[in-house]
């Protein structure tokens, strides 16, 4: 089930704030209007229903591609992060969904910042929902179970944190914001640590390894505020 986390906001206010920075002179090419006209459909669907992007998209995967006017601008935050393809992938997925009321998402730091936490909290959803799943399985190893439940208390402290970092993002409290996420990246790696001292391979590498890349590009883009 996703989590809300307070980081939806009015499609004109998003859209407005788009149009206002290009017309400030901020995009050097020529304005692909195409684009912008595909970016209002995409957000009037997700403001009724978070979930109807992929519905809307129709594409490969259920997914628009970010046109140039939108990549231009993901591209200049994800390249300061150690995972930018992660990071790009992140705001394909959540950008169209998650907005800032103050600007445009994808020119707010603070607000790309919630994209790539929003990212983040899904996959930790994501990963929950898959240790719930393992632990259903007949003839468990006790061990293992006790690792996966390890797993699910790190997960849990994840939402925490989010929750924490989201808080501090709107006081603009830096120091707390690092720290939380900080912790979020611990989170994931104590849940691979369980299974590296049993010597075992982790039915969770594939979730905490994406999830130890975003959490990093969330401290990368933090500390560009």
């Amino acid at each position: 089930m996703y989590r809300n986390s307070g980081i939806m906001t009015s499609t004109s206010k998003f859209f407005n704030g788009l149009v206002k920075w290009i017309h400030g002179g901020n995009l050097v090419n020529v304005v692909d209007w195409e684009a912008m006209r595909w970016l209002r459909v995409v957000l009037v669907s997700s403001d009724r229903d978070p979930t109807a992007i992929s519905s809307v998209a129709g594409v490969a995967g259920g997914l628009l591609p970010l046109p140039p006017l939108l990549n231009a601008a993901v591209a200049e935050f994800c390249k300061k992060t150690d995972y930018p393809e992660q990071c790009q992938s992140s705001a394909q997925h959540f950008l169209p969904a998650v907005g800032e009321a103050k600007a445009a998402a994808l020119v707010d730091t603070v607000a790309f910042l919630k994209v790539q936490m929003a990212a983040c909290r899904a996959k930790a959803e994501a990963a929950q929902s898959s240790v719930a799943a393992l632990l259903k399985q007949p003839g468990m190893n006790p061990m293992v179970a006790s690792t996966l439940q390890v797993c699910d208390d790190s997960y849990s402290d994840a939402f925490d944190n989010l929750d924490a970092t989201d808080k501090a993002v709107e006081a603009r409290d830096k120091g707390t914001i690092n720290s939380m996420l900080s912790a979020l990246v611990d989170d994931f790696s104590t849940c691979e640590d369980g299974f590296t001292e049993m010597q075992d391979a982790s039915p969770l590498a594939a979730f905490d390894g994406a999830l130890s890349k975003l959490a990093s590009n969330c401290l990368a883009i933090a500390d560009l505020i």
